[in-house]
């Protein structure tokens, strides 16, 4: 009899334990499953806001050629009236407006060889040095209809990072390109309204350059869930990481309900 006793009370201590491990295998699955989703939207509106930032700046290379004066200023290569008419940009719609925060505008001859640039935007920028040459190089070998195209990038200058679009100057018979470069945080960051949830981005050396004021402190970590997507480039790898956060500490009561619940029955 005691034999008996001590063996059922085993088999019941381990019917305990494996409640509470598979109970725990099942709440890291939960969790795993809604961290890949996530990620997944992140990953989507990511790459939707980079596609919007990319339109906004070809809009503005296109605003640009418009100006008065813009191409007889490029065709006669008049670099004073060219950074002049650049540098208006940085007072115009496109900045004013808050749609895009313009970094540094520069044109290219045909075969991009450097011509001008505004004088005005970041100094990493200026005194006509090469910029992004993956990007550029990835431009010059291109033939036929794709010399149309607009291409663009992320760009890491100097621990700082940028986007880079390249417009061709001249419509359907191109004389030149024009390269805008926008801070991409500016419109990364929309990334918080749009998904409803706190938003980090960092860069490939650590470094922060964006924190939601909503961001949970290091103290707090244990009450949320973390999702990050990496940004990469052919060139640099990955260049940026943006990291979104959830407060589940609800959905963790409900889980140790559920926990204590199934321990009830089992004991």
């Amino acid at each position: 009899r005691a034999s008996l006793s001590l063996t059922i009370v085993i088999m019941g201590l381990l019917g305990v334990a494996l409640a509470l491990a598979t109970g725990e295998v099942y709440r890291q699955q939960t969790l795993d499953n809604h961290r890949v989703a996530m990620a997944e939207l992140l990953r989507l509106k990511t790459d939707d806001l980079l596609r919007e930032l990319e339109a906004k700046s070809r809009d503005l290379a296109l605003a640009i050629q418009s100006e008065p004066g813009f191409q007889r200023a490029f065709a006669a290569r008049d670099m004073t009236a060219l950074s002049r008419l650049m540098d208006n940009q940085f007072h115009q719609y496109f900045e004013t407006a808050n749609v895009i925060k313009i970094e540094k505008l520069r044109a290219f001859d045909i075969n991009f060889s450097f011509v001008a640039e505004s004088t005005e935007g970041s100094q990493l920028l200026g005194d006509g040095k090469v910029l992004c040459p993956a990007l550029i190089q990835q431009a010059r070998t291109r033939q036929g209809p794709a010399r149309l195209q607009t291409i663009s990038d992320l760009c890491p200058v100097a621990d700082r990072l940028y986007h880079a679009v390249i417009v061709p100057i001249g419509g359907l018979r191109p004389k030149g390109y024009l390269q805008i470069f926008t801070d991409p945080t500016h419109s990364l960051a929309g990334t918080e309204k749009a998904l409803g949830m706190p938003v980090k981005i960092t860069l490939a050396s650590g470094r922060v350059i964006y924190k939601s004021e909503a961001w949970f402190p290091p103290q707090a970590m244990e009450r949320t869930l973390v999702a990050e997507y990496p940004l990469q480039t052919p060139a640099s790898g990955k260049v940026m990481t943006l990291g979104v956060m959830e407060d589940i500490q609800a959905l963790h009561e409900k889980l140790s309900m559920t926990r204590y619940m199934v321990m009830m029955v089992a004991g």
